[in-house]
């Protein structure tokens, strides 16, 4: 299994259909090779229990390719049924207009009109200005031909308000909306605190911070998702290779010497050992 996330977007068709419309496929952020090392799991899990029921080992076997285009089947099924050849339409979909990202006082918000009634509800929030009862906006059809055009006059008007705020109006009339969050939005989002999703390590290179957790909690189980920082090179050299593999002090002594274990990379500290070719 390789582990090329970028490139499986690429020959899954993810990048042909992600990107705006009038610009060139664009890479989904390298998403692939977390999909696939989920696949994995679920495989390896069901290969386990066919062994604890008497069935025999397996091979297991997950190709990324595969995995990634699990993620997007829609192109190749329009194209089965249909022969069409899905193009790039950026954050719009036919059910949804005005679907998009758009400006905000401190960043940028997110909103989807689905219907008739979320047209009024946007209108609302935004204060009811004089475009929301234009004729030429009248139905949801006309939200779609004119996409451009009202992109542009909700751009005009969430630009005077922060993220936070027009997400909660949006929101409360029925809008689905959100505020495009960045590293420092989800450390201090009440939720995410409520579940202390974000736990706080202490690393001996690096110092206290707080780090991501795991996305799911057990009614049994640990109270924290990392037991420690990331360890440091050569942390767990002993424990591993005395505890556990019963190295003993000279060979391990033999080890350090020769540059095979340490706890400073080759070239900081610690010569390169010596290979002398045989003849």
């Amino acid at each position: 299994m390789s582990s090329k996330g970028n490139a499986f977007e690429q020959v899954s068709g993810q990048s042909f259909v992600s990107g705006p419309p009038d610009a060139r496929p664009q890479t989904p952020g390298g998403y692939a090779d977390p999909l696939v090392a989920m696949h994995g799991v679920i495989a390896t899990l069901g290969a386990l229990r066919h062994r604890r029921n008497g069935g025999g080992g397996q091979l297991v076997e997950v190709c990324q390719t595969e995995v990634a285009m699990t993620a997007c089947p829609e192109p190749v099924i329009a194209h089965s049924m249909t022969g069409e050849i899905r193009q790039r339409v950026g954050n719009r979909r036919a059910e949804a207009a005005p679907q998009g990202v758009y400006s905000a006082a401190d960043g940028w918000i997110a909103l989807s009109a689905r219907a008739d009634a979320d047209w009024a509800a946007l209108g609302e929030a935004l204060g009811n200005p004089d475009w929301i009862r234009n004729q030429a906006f009248a139905t949801s059809a006309s939200h779609a031909a004119e996409h451009d055009r009202i992109d542009s006059l909700i751009s005009g008007a969430t630009a005077r308000h922060e993220g936070d705020f027009l997400a909660k109006i949006l929101s409360g009339n029925g809008v689905p909306a959100a505020k495009v969050a960045g590293g420092a939005d989800y450390l201090g989002d009440p939720q995410l605190q409520h579940r202390k999703y974000c736990e706080t390590l202490d690393h001996p290179d690096a110092g206290t911070d707080r780090y991501q957790g795991w996305p799911m909690r057990f009614s049994v189980g640990p109270d924290q998702s990392h037991r420690s920082g990331t360890p440091t090179l050569g942390q767990h050299n002993r424990e591993i290779l005395a505890g556990e593999l019963g190295l003993g002090e000279g060979e391990l002594s033999a080890l350090e010497q020769a540059g095979i274990i340490g706890t400073v990379p080759i070239g900081l500290g610690i010569p390169a050992p010596i290979v002398t070719e045989k003849r």
